[in-house]
């Protein structure tokens, strides 16, 4: 059945992937963000409201987010605005009281301090991020009966024009020097795959997936790890790549790998690896 979708964040990378992946469903597809041709400032009461009354979604997928944890420790306030648009979902309510609101949160609302833990872990943030997502993620239980929420890991995938880059492209870009780098041994994650990203949002769009779910790889990969396998994949020898501590700023947790087996039964297979998700990228990278 065709459903009327608003994609918010729709310019950033997910929302690249995602709003032609809905269309291609034969969903009617809204993608809005500041820089979209159908702009929307979640912080802006007259902006969002025209668009919810004009488009009525059946489904909101709020994909968008000040991301950068350095800089939402920056400034805390404005991040718990950008991040934690109540008005918005109040009036998405409003507007249809049976929308179906899928979030993408991330695995940061996690302390770090346990191993590929599944969903009933107790969110405790150390940053300034993952307290503002786990603020939206109350929201969103709160105001909306039929909703998903995705705790998102890393994700990976090909460059596309117009929106950031992944820590892949970080890695090769650092390979392709043929020198020696380091790459932090001690953050863990539960890295993804784009293509797996979408396909998990396209299931909760048609209800199929709901509740509070992990998204992430079936891997539990330091960005040593990550880098490694990206260097065996192109031919060079792994030791290029030197592990080191975290030593930022900016809070991070250390270990925040995931269980995905509720992820798993739901899509009806496993995530993909990041070494298969290389081998079918090759002409991309």
């Amino acid at each position: 059945m065709a459903l009327r979708v608003l994609v918010t964040g729709s310019t950033g990378y997910v929302g690249r992937f995602l709003v032609p992946a809905l269309e291609k469903d034969g969903h009617r597809v809204v993608g809005v963000s500041r820089s979209a041709s159908t702009a929307m400032d979640l912080c802006n009461a007259s902006e969002y409201s025209r668009v919810l009354e004009e488009v009525v979604p059946d489904v909101i997928v709020h994909t968008a987010a000040s991301s950068s944890p350095a800089k939402c420790e920056a400034d805390e306030e404005a991040t718990m605005q950008q991040n934690v648009p109540k008005g918005f979902a109040q009036k998405a309510k409003e507007v249809n009281a049976s929308v179906r609101f899928i979030f993408l949160s991330t695995d940061q609302v996690l302390d770090g301090k346990g191993h590929l833990v599944d969903e009933e872990a107790d969110a405790r943030p150390v940053n300034v991020y993952g307290r503002s997502k786990l603020e939206m993620e109350k929201v969103v239980k709160a105001l909306f009966d039929n909703h998903a929420i995705f705790r998102l890991s890393f994700i990976f995938g090909p460059e596309v024009e117009g929106a950031h880059s992944t820590f892949l492209q970080f890695a090769l870009e650092k390979l392709r020097q043929k020198k020696e780098f380091n790459a932090f041994a001690d953050q863990i994650r539960s890295c993804i795959f784009i293509h797996d990203v979408v396909e998990a949002l396209r299931l909760a769009v048609k209800g199929h997936i709901e509740g509070t779910v992990n998204l992430g790889g079936p891997e539990a990969l330091s960005r040593l790890d990550f880098c490694r396998i990206v260097a065996r994949h192109v031919g060079m020898a792994e030791s290029i790549v030197q592990g080191s501590a975290y030593d930022l700023p900016t809070p991070s947790p250390a270990d925040i790998s995931m269980n995905i087996a509720r992820l798993r039964t739901a899509m009806g297979r496993s995530t993909v690896s990041l070494a298969d998700a290389l081998a079918t990228m090759d002409a991309k990278l």
